[in-house]
């Protein structure tokens, strides 16, 4: 448009407004929406926008072309909007999931399996910051399996301490203990039904884990939901402390 970036004065509106009075187009003219209530349906609904079209739009607001490119909402607006869908004033409140009671078909999953691989996976190639981690884990409470080992140790007096909310980081990794003597020991307390969940085996866990510690110097110990019991602590822990 010629006019855009340009504001009129209010001079400029007083003659447009002027000129319009007693003007024959102007004259008996109902106002489309009039009468009208709520939502008007659009003019395209039910029609599919073509392949060109989406490209068309999607290239018209990106990057630059964004009306929000490089803005940022202030903190003000961040908790307006957050009170704003707090519980029955969100538009969602109440409301069954669109997906609920469906299920994805094998060829959905195969699809959205290869759109998430490799280079086609938002996080190939990247690695969360020692201190994007620590602000993760650092509201972690420990796990009832972490509080009783943490119990025994303290019963014993042994040298080791709760680090798992995030406040030691090794090679990107945070274990559950470490060792207070200065000496490059972690101990990983665990439930085997979570770690075969994102490991598929306890053995890949394990091998996954400790070839990034033993890069650092650090060698790490295993005790898994059976293995937490006085006995078999005391007896570990004092043989690799000896």
């Amino acid at each position: 448009m010629p006019n855009k970036g340009y504001k009129q004065t209010e001079e400029h509106k007083k003659k447009t407004s002027q000129s319009l009075i007693g003007n024959a187009r102007c004259i008996g003219r109902i106002p489309w929406n009039k009468g009208k209530k709520g939502l008007q349906i659009a003019w395209n609904k039910g029609k599919p926008q073509t392949e060109k079209a989406k490209e068309k739009n999607r290239v018209a607001h990106s990057g630059e072309n964004h009306p929000n490119y490089g803005k940022h909402l202030n903190e003000e607006t961040k908790e307006k909007l957050r009170i704003a869908n707090l519980g029955e004033k969100n538009p969602m409140f109440g409301k069954p999931s669109s997906f609920l009671g469906r299920r994805h078909t094998k060829k959905s999953k195969i699809k959205n399996k290869i759109a998430h691989l490799g280079e086609n996976n938002y996080w190939y190639g990247k690695h969360h910051t020692e201190e994007q981690l620590r602000k993760m884990l650092r509201r972690r409470i420990p796990t009832s399996l972490e509080e009783k080992f943490q119990s025994i140790v303290d019963k014993h007096n042994l040298p080791y301490k709760y680090v798992g909310n995030g406040s030691f980081i090794i090679g990107g990794k945070n274990p559950d203990f470490i060792n207070t003597n200065n000496e490059k020991i972690a101990v990983e307390v665990y439930a085997e039904y979570f770690k075969k969940k994102d490991y598929k085996t306890i053995e890949n866990y394990k091998i996954q884990r400790s070839e990034v510690f033993r890069q650092y110097g650090w060698e790490i110990m295993y005790f898994n939901e059976i293995e937490v019991n006085e006995e078999n602590i005391l007896i570990k822990l004092k043989e690799v402390n000896k």
